[in-house]
């Protein structure tokens, strides 16, 4: 049987923030026209909010990481305002409202919860649904106060949903704020003050999986791993270490998944990684062993593809070939040559093509090869195939 074993990945350096929409700051900045704090888009999505979860798959039991970011885009200051997370099952749908049935999770307040505003972190005054506790709350809402025009926020929240294995848990976040002129006594909404909330997507819903395949989730401190086999073919797993924002206190746990999806790739299974991007040497450290190679294959011909957002389907040019490191760093130039240095993000995209390159090899019996490589932590990043 031909086996396929990603055995290990070792993290270097220390872990920093999920660079990505679940994160990366806040809405883009710049005022919509007029005095509207939270415009909407033609397809109603408010342009002032956003919500996000990580990792995209937690172990059942596990916890996961949501986010709610929130930018005033007006001049106008949204007075008493308060951001929630709202916890929902994605595969239970209300046949009257036609909405996902919300969800109660798990949540340790305050520990689990940070609050963010205008980049500096603030004591979080948070409460949890209306007639619940926070061991078992479908929403969590937050004080923020008056922001002034500009002003921006996020909360991040650890949480623990009760589901079983295949669920699927949609994470969104909501406004409330009074906008002046419109919301006080006499204004077009009287005194009933503005809510925005986010739509369900795939990047705000993360699956809950059970067995051996992958596994994931929010880890709150020390060195953690993750990883899952699909039996005698591939395996994975990944030694995670605190990550820099949960130690300074910023994120409430370290987020990370990995393993073996069911997805075919070109000669094997698909690999699935979920780390955020890395500080320090900036790599993890992965061992890909195979046995037997492909045919046709040695060691020294023996190639490992990297998919291409945003679909990550290894179609007809969306896949690309992970380079050989230069001084242990991927190329950074877009045809791969020898300029090196440490990747950067540049607006949530790395500043070179590769962010994955091999770093050594070796033969191993009954025709196998076992592989290492330098991955870049990515938000972009998470499929990889023989």
């Amino acid at each position: 049987m031909r086996r396929w074993t990603l055995r290990s990945f070792t993290l270097a350096g220390a872990v920093i923030a999920v660079a990505s929409a679940f994160v990366l700051g806040f809405v883009g900045g710049g005022h919509a026209a007029g005095t509207a704090i939270c415009p909407i888009d033609s397809n109603s999505v408010p342009l002032c909010l956003k919500a996000g979860v990580t990792p995209r798959m937690i172990s059942q039991g596990a916890a996961g990481l949501g986010s709610g970011t929130f930018n005033n885009r007006s001049t106008s200051t949204a007075a008493k305002s308060a951001l929630s997370l709202l916890f929902s099952n994605r595969d239970h749908v209300d046949p009257v409202t036609g909405e996902n049935v919300p969800r109660p999770v798990a949540i340790t307040y305050p520990a689990d919860v940070t609050v963010v505003v205008n980049g500096s972190k603030k004591q979080p005054s948070c409460s949890p649904a209306p007639g619940t506790t926070f061991a078992a709350t479908p929403s969590i809402a937050c004080s923020l106060g008056n922001l002034g025009g500009g002003s921006n926020a996020r909360i991040l929240v650890r949480f623990t949903p009760s589901l079983q294995a295949l669920a699927r848990v949609a994470v969104n976040s909501s406004i409330l704020y009074g906008e002046s002129g419109k919301d006080n006594p006499g204004g077009p909404n009287g005194t009933v003050n503005d809510t925005k909330t986010t739509m369900t997507t795939d990047s705000n819903t993360l699956t809950i999986v059970s067995g051996t395949a992958i596994t994931g989730g929010c880890f709150k401190s020390g060195t953690n791993q993750v990883g899952g086999s699909n039996g005698s073919s591939l395996a994975a797993t990944v030694d995670v270490p605190p990550a820099l924002d949960a130690v300074s206190g910023i994120f409430p746990c370290t987020p990370a998944a990995a393993g073996v999806t069911d997805e075919d790739g070109i000669h094997g299974k698909v690999v699935y990684v979920d780390l955020p991007p890395l500080s320090g040497a900036g790599w993890a450290l992965f061992t890909l062993d195979v046995t037997p190679l492909p045919p046709g294959e040695n060691t020294n011909t023996f190639v490992l593809y990297e998919a291409l957002a945003p679909s990550f389907a290894f179609t007809t040019g969306n896949f690309i070939t992970v380079p050989a490191c230069v001084d242990g760093f991927p190329p950074v130039d877009a045809e791969g040559n020898s300029t090196v240095g440490v990747p950067t993000l540049v607006d949530g995209a790395w500043n070179g093509k590769y962010d994955t390159c091999q770093t050594g090899k070796k033969s191993l019996p009954a025709g196998g090869g076992e592989f290492y490589y330098h991955v870049f932590g990515n938000p972009f990043d998470g499929k990889y195939t023989p």
